[in-house]
């Protein structure tokens, strides 16, 4: 640990089903190593938890179970952080023990979360409160009411999305090493993998569906998540990975001609890019309340969680130049944008406010 850097702690929730948390902390990590090479950057997580590849920062080892007692305060002990960053995950009397510390505290909340998020133990013990609501730009305001709640308490951002940024050439790079290099072709995403959709692994059934779409003539990839637990089978014209770091996952949407996902976290980045979607809602608050956002907005095509409706969705988007193109131009006027640049500035901010010698 170099004297006078930065020490920052990401606290992200960890679940059985999906892995949106932790990527959005992995995110924020990276982008702020690059502005800090030395910082001492450390993620609190299960002992067991997976590893995405980019992901090589040190680990602090939190059981699941949120507040092992004393296990967090050795934490804070040990790495004396100038800022916690929490997504979902932490009780009050956590994120007040890290203000003791001396530690800015930063809450991101999902949808589904506010709540709990707003209660008062909770806003106490915050610097910045992050909402990440639905998708798009109307879905982000706050209604007023909790505008006037929020007044006098933490700074309230709103998140529309949070990705890597896209970079062209090591997306073109990227397409020539799986031989995808002026190619068109859709792309099918169930988010982490561990979800259930039509009484089958989320996985399974997004995989089947690309399969469905290259016998149809699409060249497709399919991403199956790091939490997928299914068949594995491979089907001509289908590219099948297991899993790939987040950079990997903005490069192959930004290029994807259509992009079939969840409505998870991975629906943000993909409407940020510009792409146009069909998606379908894991069995989750906050994704169906993402995927009704679209359908409302008229930013993304929303769909059973069957292998024929996604797969048939994908291949009349695909062979429908004039919708595409209005999803396109929908998305250029009210889609998400990336608020990483804005994330890392608040979060900047609370380093220097926190004393810590930049």
């Amino acid at each position: 640990m170099q004297a006078g850097a930065p020490r920052i702690l990401f606290l992200p929730r960890c679940g059985a089903h999906g892995i949106g948390e932790y990527v959005r902390c992995l995110t924020l990590a990276q982008a702020l190593r690059e502005r800090h090479p030395h910082a001492a950057i450390e993620l609190a997580v299960p002992p067991s938890w997976l590893r995405l590849r980019g992901d090589d920062f040190p680990r602090a080892p939190l059981a699941r179970d949120a507040d092992a007692e004393g296990a967090f305060g050795a934490i804070l002990a040990r790495l004396r952080p100038h800022l916690v960053v929490t997504n979902n995950r932490g009780s009050a009397r956590d994120l007040a023990r890290a203000r003791v510390h001396g530690a800015a505290v930063v809450a991101i909340a999902s949808t589904e979360r506010r709540r709990r998020a707003r209660r008062l133990g909770v806003l106490r013990s915050l610097d910045q409160l992050w909402i990440v609501p639905g998708e798009g730009r109307d879905a982000a305001r706050l209604p007023s009411r909790l505008v006037r709640w929020l007044a006098g308490s933490p700074r309230c951002e709103i998140v529309e999305t949070l990705h890597p940024p896209a970079d062209p050439q090591r997306a073109a790079k990227r397409l020539v090493e799986l031989g995808l290099d002026g190619v068109r072709y859709a792309l099918f995403a169930p988010g982490g993998g561990g979800w259930q959709l039509d009484g089958r692994a989320a996985g399974d059934v997004f995989a089947a569906a690309a399969a469905k779409g290259a016998r149809g003539g699409v060249r497709a990839v399919v991403v199956a998540g790091p939490l997928h637990r299914g068949a594995h089978a491979h089907d001509d014209g289908v590219i099948r990975l297991d899993e790939v770091e987040p950079e990997a996952m903005v490069d192959l949407a930004s290029r994807a001609e259509v992009v079939v996902c969840a409505g998870g976290g991975f629906l943000g980045w993909a409407l940020s890019l510009g792409r146009p979607c069909v998606t379908t809602p894991m069995p989750v608050a906050d994704q169906r309340q993402r995927t009704d956002a679209c359908r409302a907005a008229g930013t993304a095509l929303v769909v059973d969680g069957t292998e024929a409706a996604l797969a048939d969705a994908a291949l009349a988007l695909l062979a429908d130049s004039g919708r595409r193109a209005a999803l396109e131009a929908r998305l250029a006027d009210v889609g998400p944008r990336n608020a990483l640049p804005r994330c890392v500035e608040l979060l900047e901010e609370l380093l220097q406010r926190a004393g810590s010698s930049l």
